[in-house]
């Protein structure tokens, strides 16, 4: 099963210089065989664990489980019945 991650410029700006690294397949070492490979979806700014000054680290990062709820805090003025009917059209 082929997955999907986002990659952290460091590490696209290493092996995809030209700036293609979208569409990409990648074999990620440390997963296990059925997760083996995943397509580069996004690319993202690189973290930078050690030192503001340093680059940031080579790092793919998975979507979260759909199994998971994600909320969304909205501080609103106005009528909130009609803020909620927005953002749920959306």
């Amino acid at each position: 099963m082929v997955g999907t991650v986002s990659a952290g410029y460091t590490g696209t700006e290493r092996f995809w210089p030209a700036g293609d690294a979208i569409g990409q397949r990648i074999m990620k070492a440390d997963s296990s065989d059925d997760e083996r490979m995943a397509t580069i979806v996004g690319v993202v700014e690189s973290v930078r664990h050690d030192a503001l000054e340093s680059k940031g680290r080579m790092a793919t990062y998975k979507p979260r489980l759909s199994a998971y709820r994600t909320y969304l805090v909205v501080s609103t003025v106005g009528d909130l019945e009609a803020w909620q009917i927005r953002l749920r059209m959306r």
